[in-house]
């Protein structure tokens, strides 16, 4: 999917097309145009990180006309270039981008994954002090990790309308709930 709400050459409608034949121009603050960067998920960190080492340097309080200002813009830039960076905070950017629901609008999970998510973390608090028992686990969690990754990665590339962002949405839902046992499991 590109910023410009076309993918491969495909038309396709976001709230920024409704009532249009034709793509319009995204808004103006996103990560993506504040790096001047194409929306997509999986992210493109090589061009990311160009872009934001460009800006960095264009931005820098040395070189600037007025030091403040720049600040200012260097901390958007910087804000910008970590959401980006970041795959599951990129692919929550790249659906608010696409008019699609943030997670406070839309708290949907797939069916079953609350009871997966209990039963995993009882395993867990039986698993205290089992190495091989934990590894498991954790090996489970980094797989349904990677499931929603790819269901994510699939659901951006066929997006067309409001039922796919509802999709993209139950998808991110469940990847921070996984995101979250993992990062207990390290604790």
């Amino acid at each position: 999917m590109l910023c410009d709400g076309t993918s491969a050459g495909l038309f396709l409608p976001n709230e920024h097309t409704v009532g249009t034949d034709r793509p319009m121009p995204p808004p103006a603050d996103t990560p993506f145009s504040r790096l001047g960067v194409h929306a997509a998920f999986p992210p493109d960190t090589a061009a990311i990180e160009r872009a934001w080492l460009t800006a960095s340097a264009r931005l820098h309080p040395d070189r600037a006309a007025d030091p403040a200002q720049a600040a200012r813009e260097l901390s958007r830039i910087n804000e910008a270039r970590e959401i980006l960076v970041d795959p599951e905070r990129c692919a929550n950017a790249l659906l608010q981008h696409m008019g699609g629901p943030a997670a406070e609008e839309d708290k949907a999970l797939p069916d079953g994954l609350l009871m997966d998510m209990l039963e995993a973390r009882d395993r867990l608090e039986e698993s205290r002090g089992n190495a091989d028992a934990l590894a498991k686990i954790d090996t489970w969690a980094r797989t349904r990790r990677d499931e929603h990754i790819a269901r994510i990665t699939e659901l951006f590339a066929t997006a067309t309308g409001p039922e796919r962002l509802h999709d993209i949405r139950v998808e991110l839902n469940a990847w921070r709930y996984v995101e979250r046992f993992i990062e207990q499991l390290a604790e």
